[in-house]
């Protein structure tokens, strides 16, 4: 018999400012989250600051992170519009 499949749940969004926020918060400060999660605590607060605005894969792994880039639309594409 086979059993139905439970859906997993979206895992949230959050942004890199609010995942380095938390864990300043949950290590006391940001010199010493850096040096938990293995970053230079120049480049921590550059990416804070919004100095630097896409870490690697790498850096993103060891603030528990992935990359998850999404779009909107703003206007209508541009190209052969539909025959009616």
């Amino acid at each position: 018999m086979a059993t139905a499949k439970t859906p997993k749940e979206p895992k949230p969004q959050i942004t890199l400012l609010e995942a380095m926020e938390a864990l300043t918060e949950k290590h006391g400060s940001q010199a010493e989250a850096a040096r938990q999660c293995e970053i230079n605590k120049t480049y921590w607060s550059r990416l804070m600051s919004g100095i630097k605005d896409w870490p690697s894969d790498e850096t993103l792994a060891r603030l528990g992170l992935r990359r998850n880039v999404s779009y909107e639309w703003i206007k209508q594409p541009r190209g052969k519009k539909a025959a009616a």
